[in-house]
């Protein structure tokens, strides 16, 4: 979602900053009087400049590396200057110029230096992804509605997801995927009054072009699935929690399983979303290539300071080689 900030529809002396949302597809005129985004100077010209946002679809919102093009056009007599980490670039009257994320515009000239810091229009991109893996939204404006807003819209895991679509809370491989890579966990219904507050026209209260301000996400919080343990059924325990990014950097997992082909995708997105390392052990292979698959991975972890943890289903593996060899391989692990 592409935002602006700037002393839109208040005095330049005022110390209010507007944030609003730039929608795609659309052009918003910067000037003096009515125009999309008004600064109130004299010395702003009637229509100073031209944002134009550039359209998407739904291929874009299905693709997480899509982000829109954004374009300023100077309808300025003098030339505007745009500033990003410590670069300035000039954009001459009747120019057109990409607009990259984190960038400042300078509207206005000739101001007091009281004043001209807020006469800068800021320019940011704000990731809104949203991951659901199976349900649909329902209503008219789904995807079009994303599309309108600049809103990835998912139906695949990826580290890059900001907010995690699912009905209850429930540990299945994908919402702690979302939980290790610090995704926000909502109802549907908290996209649904995104799109609601996105299609607002900009007189109209919380539209997000008037006003940028995503709902909380405490107003959207899902239920607890009934098979959860009383442990885990406290909102806190689902929240965004910075400590558990990188949870499991330095730390190899072992699945072991009847045929060392088990492991789902998604226990390896958990794995890698950790930062973790995981390799796979058919029970089949014996206690000596276990020994050395195990000296290999403990050697592995004290270079790095690190862990190594054994996955396995013990009756499984029992009823897969037999009791004695599978206690074979738990003695030898435990060496």
């Amino acid at each position: 979602m592409w935002i602006v900030t700037g002393p839109f529809d208040v005095e330049l002396n005022d110390p209010e900053i507007a944030e609003k949302l730039l929608k795609c597809g659309k052009t918003y005129a910067i000037g003096r009087k009515d125009c999309d985004l008004t600064l109130q100077s004299k010395k702003v010209s009637k229509i100073s400049a031209k944002i134009i946002v550039g359209g998407w679809d739904a291929d874009d919102i299905a693709n997480p590396d899509s982000i829109p093009t954004l374009r300023i056009v100077n309808h300025r007599p003098k030339a505007m200057r745009i500033h990003r980490e410590g670069q300035e670039e000039m954009v001459d009257p009747g120019e057109t110029k990409d607009l990259p994320d984190g960038c400042q515009v300078q509207i206005i000239d000739g101001l007091p230096i009281s004043v001209f810091l807020k006469a800068i229009a800021r320019f940011y991109w704000r990731e809104v992804m949203c991951y659901e893996t199976h349900s649909k939204i329902q209503g008219p404006m789904s995807a079009e509605g994303c599309a309108a807003l600049g809103i990835h819209w998912i139906q695949s895991p990826s580290a890059a997801v900001t907010h995690h679509l699912i009905p209850s809370y429930n540990l299945t491989p994908p919402v702690v995927a979302s939980l290790l890579s610090n995704a926000t966990l909502v109802t549907q219904e908290w996209l649904r009054e995104v799109l609601r507050l996105g299609a607002l026209s900009r007189g109209e209260p919380f539209s997000l072009e008037n006003s940028f301000e995503l709902p909380s996400p405490v107003r959207f919080r899902p239920g607890f699935a009934t098979s959860l343990r009383d442990a885990l059924k406290d909102d806190s325990t689902w929240e965004p929690n910075e400590e558990r990014v990188g949870l499991f950097r330095r730390m190899k997992f072992i699945f072991v399983g009847e045929t060392g082909r088990e492991v789902t995708s998604e226990y390896r997105e958990v794995v890698a979303r950790g930062g973790g390392e995981y390799e796979a052990f058919a029970v089949s292979w014996g206690t000596l290539r276990w020994r050395k698959m195990l000296a290999k991975s403990v050697l592995w972890a004290k270079k790095l300071d690190g862990k190594v943890v054994l996955v396995a289903h013990g009756e499984a593996m029992e009823a897969a080689v037999g009791v004695e060899a599978w206690e074979d391989l738990v003695a030898t692990a435990k060496e």
